[in-house]
């Protein structure tokens, strides 16, 4: 067994983050960085039920007119589930629409019975994978790859807790290989990217080091990058990359940026939540100082829109209720069309 296995019938339909010489030579390769013109990048954090404020305000902003089309989309855990639709552009609004406003999602998150005991998960995926089953169906595959042909990328992040290093997928490699598998791994990926450790199981990707196949241990995105703007390998490199031209970067905060007080109740799992919450808040504030830094240095332009500080987000109890979602929703839409959208990032 090694840590660099690799999946079996689709060739780099993955990178460390943290690995320069692939991240690098990603970057060579890639026809978005040979434009003449500047790119666009999205980038969607985790942000749990807060992502009703991200498709929100994808939603506000498509119907201010002012969208444009992605070169690139990277989506972490919540953002996972958003970016798939956010990379298709404002015509697939309506399915996250539906997904955070409509959905019985009070249901999604359901005790594990003895797993919860003695399994690896508080909660059950399973009806949040039936739930993905249903929108990202066969036709949705092929649009992505369709779009993946014309040189755009869809990325998700994964934390490979085996390795300890974060994993990019490129979904639209995936969609668009002949793996016999490729929805069915196109899922998983999915819900290791929201798998919250403790409360929702790991996937386990099969891959293949020589002729050794085992499965690796995936957990949600956040554990590891809460949000990619920019490949970590990057960040930590001397090299200045070499574009033709600059991108244009958007970083959509499905939450909020600053601390947040909140007394917390002595239960376990508010206390696993919110100790979770403040390491992936402390590690994003760090990467996004990290980000812009890296932007500024290589005369970048970085825009961000994350929900107000003093928006009101109550507690939510026994799963995810759409008296909540709701509202989230509607405030991204208010964002995404009024003038409260995107800002220069001053941090």
């Amino acid at each position: 067994m090694s840590e660099n296995g690799r999946v079996p019938q689709i060739e780099d339909v993955r990178v460390w983050a943290d690995d320069q010489e692939a991240i690098f030579k990603a970057l060579r390769t890639s026809p978005i960085t040979k434009r003449s013109k500047s790119f666009n990048v999205l980038a969607l954090s985790g942000g749990g039920s807060e992502g009703a404020f991200g498709a929100g305000f994808l939603t506000g902003w498509s119907k201010n007119g002012g969208r444009p089309q992605f070169d690139i989309v990277t989506g972490t855990s919540v953002g996972a589930l958003i970016a798939p639709f956010a990379f298709l552009g404002k015509d697939y609004d309506p399915y996250l629409e539906r997904m955070f406003t409509k959905e019985q999602t009070n249901k999604l998150i359901r005790i594990a019975g003895l797993d919860a005991l003695f399994g690896s998960a508080v909660f059950s995926n399973r009806p949040l994978a039936k739930m993905v089953d249903r929108y990202i169906d066969d036709d949705l595959l092929a649009q992505i790859a369709t779009e993946h042909n014309k040189g755009r990328l869809l990325l998700v992040l994964t934390t490979n807790i085996d390795t300890q290093r974060t994993a990019i997928w490129n979904m639209g490699a995936i969609a668009a290989s002949d793996h016999k598998d490729k929805k069915a791994l196109f899922h998983q990926v999915l819900l290791a990217s929201v798998s919250v450790p403790g409360l929702l199981p790991p996937q386990l990707i099969e891959v293949q080091s020589g002729n050794t196949k085992f499965k690796e241990m995936h957990v949600d995105g956040g554990v590891s990058g809460n949000a990619m703007l920019i490949p970590e390998a990057m960040l930590a490199s001397s090299v200045s990359p070499k574009l033709r031209t600059k991108p244009r970067l958007y970083l959509l905060m499905n939450g909020k940026i600053d601390r947040e007080f909140r007394l917390v109740a002595p239960s376990k799992i508010e206390i696993l939540e919110r100790s979770f919450g403040t390491a992936i808040k402390i590690s994003t504030r760090n990467t996004i100082r990290s980000s812009a830094q890296f932007a500024r240095a290589n005369g970048w332009q970085i825009l961000v829109a994350a929900l107000d500080a003093n928006y009101p987000v109550p507690k939510q109890e026994g799963g995810l209720k759409q008296e909540v979602l709701r509202p989230l929703f509607a405030e991204g839409v208010q964002n995404g069309q009024g003038g409260r959208g995107w800002k220069e990032l001053d941090f």
